[in-house]
């Protein structure tokens, strides 16, 4: 296998993805920060947790209620354009017939299916409405399957208006995360790392969130590849 230690991976993570890890979804509205996201290590989005916000992912941790979820970082004051991945409340039809199934209520694919493409409908239809007001709303993508929603491009402070809608269970921030791979000092010290994962952990910063107790147990992780 060829090395280029100069290389850097770069890897494209929806930004729900990211925080899911760090933040809960059992909150409300966090609050308005005028500085857009610029956090790239542990140690800043450390820096950035107050004592409430660390009270919510443990909580999140151990009860795990639903409610509305803003990403904490997110620009929602300015009028800059921001990317963001709108989640709604509507299940994927899979994910919504087993849930029906689990209290033992029946549902068709096909009757979930129409319940996702309906609530596709009425956010476009809610979109369109908006548009009078604030006509710089952009759908980029469309999610049906493993994730129901959007991804937008839209000013900052309408932001707080999309996660107001009915049907709107969380709003992330998508952003593009640059992770370089560590270089070992030499061929022995490679020899001698017998353990890949634990490595991997240690060198994302994962180890300083696992001492304040933030190890993500309870939470359920989506990976969504948009190619």
């Amino acid at each position: 296998m060829k090395k280029k230690a100069s290389s850097s991976i770069k890897l494209v993570f929806t930004c729900f993805i990211a925080t899911s890890l760090l933040f809960s979804s059992n909150t409300q509205m966090f609050a308005e920060t005028t500085t857009p996201s610029k956090i790239t290590n542990v140690e800043q989005y450390l820096q950035h947790l107050t004592k409430q916000d660390r009270d919510r992912i443990h909580n999140h941790q151990e009860v795990g209620v639903p409610h509305k979820y803003l990403s904490p970082t997110l620009d929602t004051v300015s009028n800059k354009p921001v990317n963001i991945i709108v989640q709604f409340t509507q299940d994927p039809a899979i994910t919504d017939v087993k849930k029906n199934a689990e209290i033992g209520e029946t549902l068709t694919l096909s009757e979930a299916s129409k319940k996702v493409e309906e609530s596709h409908q009425n956010f476009k239809k809610k979109i369109g409405q908006a548009k009078k007001a604030a006509p710089n709303l952009e759908i980029r993508k469309e999610y049906r399957h493993s994730f129901n929603g959007v991804a937008m491009t839209v000013p900052a402070k309408d932001v707080q208006t999309l996660l107001s809608m009915e049907g709107i269970k969380a709003i992330w921030e998508d952003i593009q995360v640059s992770v370089e791979p560590p270089v070992p000092e030499n061929e022995e010290t490679q020899t001698k790392n017998t353990s890949p994962a634990l490595d991997s952990i240690a060198h994302i910063g994962a180890t300083k969130l696992h001492d304040e107790g933030i190890t993500g147990k309870g939470l359920r992780l989506a990976s969504l590849i948009q190619g």
